[in-house]
């Protein structure tokens, strides 16, 4: 991994490579505290994470949450739903910032 990249204590057992993506740093809007390492695709913004898209993590990555919860400052930061079939987490608007890796 780059130098510049984080690296979060929680690995991701259920995380696959996708071709043409690039690593995004997903932290906390409230106590910058960095929360996930996630595989984006595209040049939209980022609504929702895929649970086998997360790389990394700060806390542990299970698909039974309901919900993720900043560890820090306890804040809700995303949302647990099946969408086409795979496991989702919608993120709460504005609870979160983004930091790209190219």
């Amino acid at each position: 991994m780059r130098k510049d990249i984080p690296n979060l204590p929680y690995d991701n057992l259920f995380y696959k490579k996708m071709r043409r993506a690039y690593p995004m740093l997903v932290s906390c809007a409230e106590c910058k505290t960095d929360l996930v390492m996630y595989q984006k695709g595209g040049k939209g913004g980022l609504i929702k994470l895929r649970l086998d898209r997360l790389i990394s993590a700060s806390f542990p990555i299970d698909g039974e949450a309901s919900a993720m919860n900043c560890p820090n400052c306890g804040a809700l930061f995303a949302k647990r739903t099946m969408y086409k079939g795979h496991i989702h987490y919608f993120i709460m608007r504005g609870a979160v910032n983004t930091r790209s890796f190219y």
